[in-house]
């Protein structure tokens, strides 16, 4: 069996290998801004606040914990791709990043959402 040929166009594995490091940048972003919020939920814990917000601020949490889960699947689907750049052929090269792609947008469209979420229910109910 032949071993595959590696990315044939050294500018199509430019391109591959920079919009990867793109996502990994927008990934950093959006587990820094998670850890802001969940340091925001423990400062709001320690004051004297409406208890009745407790199970919001929980699910809160517990969304903002799921999204660590979700990014950190993530990034190890990117560190694989990493990995196959320097393996695969274009067209499978072309084929992995089209399905991450879309996982990024509906990941950086979730994290939009939730700080947008969050920042509403701060400012309305504290």
């Amino acid at each position: 069996m032949q071993a595959p040929v590696i990315i044939e166009n050294n500018l199509l594995f430019k391109q591959l290998k920079y919009e990867a490091d793109t996502w990994k940048r927008h990934l950093s972003f959006i587990m820094e801004e998670n850890i802001r919020m969940k340091n925001r939920l423990a400062d709001i814990l320690k004051d004297n606040f409406d208890q009745r917000l407790l199970p919001d601020i929980d699910s809160f949490q517990e969304i903002l914990l799921r999204e660590d889960a979700r990014i950190g699947l993530l990034r190890d689907d990117i560190a694989k791709l990493d990995q196959a750049l320097e393996k695969e052929t274009s067209s499978i090269m072309r084929t992995k990043m089209a399905g991450i792609r879309q996982l990024m947008a509906h990941a950086e469209k979730n994290a939009l959402q939730l700080k947008q979420d969050f920042n509403l229910f701060l400012t309305n109910n504290i």
